[in-house]
């Protein structure tokens, strides 16, 4: 494998490749030439996958992150309502002042 800096000698991208095979032949024509491709190209190549990876990892994570959500909202959501009666009768007693967020949160037995 032959690879080469993009921009190397004033030779672009695979415009430069006729000429590295031909200085590599008059080095010494008996290495073979198979794949002659800028840094670049191959680098784009081989983070591909690991790119792809780590995109699939961030969107399951954000999805995960969002259904926890979900299910927090729904347990605050059931723990008022199923006391929201109690909640009222609290306001009513001590008025604004007495009620904490703590109200809501069911209590450890």
């Amino acid at each position: 494998m032959v690879a080469f800096q993009d921009g190397a000698d004033g030779l672009h991208g695979f415009a430069a490749g006729p000429a590295v095979r031909e200085a590599v032949r008059s080095a010494d024509p008996s290495l073979p030439l198979v794949d002659v491709t800028p840094v670049q190209q191959r680098q784009r190549e081989l983070d591909g996958p690991r790119r792809f990876q780590t995109v699939l990892l961030g969107v399951f994570a954000a999805c995960a992150l969002l259904i926890a959500a979900v299910g927090l909202q729904g347990i605050l959501s059931s723990s008022v309502e199923q006391r929201t009666r109690e909640i009222g009768i609290r306001v009513a007693i001590e008025g604004k002042q007495g009620l904490s967020p703590r109200t809501a949160l069911p209590t450890t037995r």
